[in-house]
Formats: C-alpha cells, sequence, structure tokens
C-alpha cells in the first residue's frame, strides 16, 4: 500500500508512506522532485496514512534509462484491461 503520512508521531517529518500492516518506509520530496526514502516504521501504515491504495504493480530502470522498462510485480487479481493510466505513462501499457 502506498499513502499520505498525517504526522502523527512527534519529530518525524515525512511524506509518502509504502509498506503493508507489519512495516512501512516514509519517504520525503527532494528539491529536485525525487522522493527518497528518510524513515523506516514498524507499524500498519493503515494507522498512520490519511488515505492509502493498493499496489497493481511496479517497474524498474536503470540510472541511465528515463523510462521505466522492466515490471517487477503485477497483482493478479486486477483487470489491467479496465485501468486507464496517466498519459505520462501510458507507455507501460504494453508491459502489462
Amino acid at each position: 500500500m502506498v499513502g499520505d503520512f498525517v504526522g502523527r508521531f512527534p519529530k518525524l517529518i515525512t511524506e509518502k508512506l509504502a509498506g503493508g500492516f507489519k512495516a512501512c518506509l516514509g519517504f520525503i520530496k527532494s528539491s529536485d522532485g525525487v522522493y527518497y526514502p528518510n524513515t523506516s516504521l514498524k507499524v500498519d501504515i493503515r494507522d498512520i496514512s490519511e488515505s492509502h491504495c493498493k499496489v497493481i504493480a511496479t517497474f524498474r530502470k536503470t540510472k541511465d534509462e528515463k523510462l521505466f522498462t522492466e515490471m517487477v510485480f503485477k497483482d493478479k487479481d486486477v483487470d489491467f484491461d479496465s485501468i486507464k493510466l496517466p498519459e505520462e505513462y501510458c507507455y507501460l501499457s504494453k508491459y502489462l
């Protein structure tokens, strides 16, 4: 799951969360617009995120590549034909 951090822990500054019911990672956006991990928490993401959603696919690329070229996870229970990707990610549909 991924979600936005709601700030229930004092002195913890993070923006986005990724994880599950046992633990999660926090990410903060840098000045170059990239999210970098800045914390790990042993807590259910559903308890500390304002809204959360299921991750249905993940892709990766090397740092030399401009676009994502390899799918590393695909949820088997999702009908990907019914999903409309944002225009900037439409090229990924060939991997689904």
